[in-house]
């Protein structure tokens, strides 16, 4: 691991900055579902290989803002991080795992699966594309259409890609604290930024094969009455060739957010009201 740091101090210490670079590498990482060959008696099984980096910036600012009867201080980090697979050993490009893959020059547990394409809006556009589900003849209008990626004409587990990542490309925090006399307030907000997320809850409940419960978004599925030009939502079947069968781009969201975690008020009682109660501090807060 190499790290280098920069730590300032400004203006009668009014403004701080501490930001740091560094660059990890992690080897021999215990992987599980290692494959090997079968002569062994085993498909798989656990091996210390592998090479992984993280490289990055991280950056504090702590600034006092105001500085009288009433204070003003403000606490900033974000921190940039960049996660990459650089080895997995001898003749392993990459290890599956459910939705999720790990391949040699992208981040560890991407998202693995189709892209989608809209919807299919009449048998003339199915004729045209790749075979969607084993033959044109299982694929109808109001289906979901996914993107032949290796242009073999038929959709099949080598049009799979990595569809996202869950690591945040920036994670960042904000602490603001006011004061005036005993009277205090906290403001906390962190949030991430450049992640994507798997929505498991759309996912069971968008399947529309009629065993479960569904949301209000499957009001506007696709309909050869109401929705013909609706491409988002696909039509209602039991067969279930848009969903199960196929982890897609259809799941994944982006996952950035901006949130207020924690708000604090709070009050001092004075000395002078609790010298005479021998209490050296009373603090009141929500």
């Amino acid at each position: 691991q190499f790290d280098l740091g920069m730590d300032l101090s400004l203006w009668s210490g009014r403004a701080n900055v501490t930001a740091d670079y560094y660059n990890k590498e992690t080897i021999d990482l215990l992987i599980g579902d290692y494959p090997i060959p079968y002569t062994s008696g085993f498909s798989n099984t656990f091996l210390n290989v592998g090479r992984l980096r993280n490289r990055g910036v991280e950056l504090t600012l702590n600034t006092v803002n105001v500085d009288r009867a009433f204070k003003w201080k403000t606490d900033f980090n974000v921190a940039y991080n960049r996660n990459r697979v650089v080895d997995l050993g001898e003749n392993v490009r990459f290890i599956p795992s459910g939705n999720s893959i790990t391949r040699v020059g992208e981040p560890t547990g991407s998202f693995f699966g189709w892209q989608t394409e809209g919807i299919f809006q009449n048998q003339a556009e199915i004729n045209a594309a790749a075979v969607q589900n084993g033959n044109r003849t299982n694929t109808r209008p109001g289906d979901v259409r996914f993107r032949d990626v290796d242009n073999s004409g038929v959709i099949d587990a080598n049009d799979r890609v990595v569809i996202g990542s869950p690591h945040p490309d920036w994670i960042f925090g904000m602490t603001n604290t006011f004061s005036y006399r005993g009277l205090d307030l906290s403001v906390f907000l962190n949030g991430v930024q450049g992640n994507e997320v798997h929505n498991n809850t759309r996912e069971r409940l968008e399947v529309l094969t009629g065993v479960a419960n569904a949301t209000v978004a499957t009001l506007s599925r696709w309909t050869s009455e109401q929705n013909p030009g609706n491409g988002t939502m696909p039509r209602a079947t039991t067969q279930d060739p848009n969903n199960n069968r196929r982890f897609s781009n259809r799941w994944i969201e982006d996952g950035s957010f901006l949130r207020i975690r924690n708000i604090t008020l709070g009050y001092n009682l004075p000395d002078a009201l609790l010298r005479p109660l021998r209490i050296q501090r009373l603090r009141l807060y929500a």
